[in-house]
């Protein structure tokens, strides 16, 4: 099977079936596009033929400045009846297991470093999904989207995907200088740092 696009997802194995994410219209993989062209692709593959099964397809928000992959890069997550996909900067996707149809998107555009994977956790007779991202952790309603609850206080560039241990805490990592909400870092414009930093003055 040859993929539309690229990516640097991990595919997901289900009851003999392959899910995959890739990207098109920006970056390495079409280097003429452009950022509003971003489009995000969730795949289901027959894990004994290869053949495609299903495909939902997505525009993807771009920020300038965060690199094309960002979203792209995390893993979605699956329940056995739905798939949990990030796309681009902008958006978390829910897709129905059997038909490949979106249940629920829900905007993240507030969000320009969504770097680790989306991760299932159930608390309090609640199932949700979770994502850690710029500035705060989230918990969205597994059935609706809707944002359930939120912690403040990570940095701005999260990689680390939470865990959820044996006896059901959520793990977070992520936290940096700079992330608290009265502490954050100035960071001094480039026209005053450049005549001190650029010795060769190529920018």
């Amino acid at each position: 099977l040859k993929l539309p696009g690229y990516g640097a997802s991990s595919p997901i194995v289900w009851n003999e079936r392959i899910y995959l994410t890739c990207y098109t219209g920006y970056g390495t993989g079409n280097r003429g596009g452009s950022p509003a062209n971003l489009m995000r692709h969730l795949i289901c593959v027959d894990a004994k033929t290869g053949k495609s099964i299903w495909k939902n397809s997505y525009a993807s928000s771009f920020v300038p400045g965060y690199g094309s992959a960002a979203g792209p890069r995390a893993t979605p997550a699956i329940d056995g009846g739905r798939v949990y996909t990030m796309g681009g900067h902008g958006v978390v996707v829910c897709t129905d297991f059997a038909t490949g149809k979106t249940v629920w998107k829900t905007d993240r555009s507030e969000f320009p470093r969504n770097y680790c994977s989306p991760v299932l956790w159930e608390t309090g007779g609640r199932q949700q999904i979770v994502i850690a991202a710029t500035m705060r952790v989230v918990g969205y309603d597994l059935s609706t989207g809707k944002e359930a609850w939120t912690v403040r206080g990570i940095s701005r560039a999260v990689c680390m995907t939470p865990v959820v241990s044996a006896d059901n805490y959520l793990v977070v990592a992520g936290w940096a200088g700079g992330g608290d909400l009265e502490g954050r870092i100035s960071v001094q414009p480039f026209e005053d740092v450049a005549p001190l930093r650029d010795a060769n003055g190529n920018g």
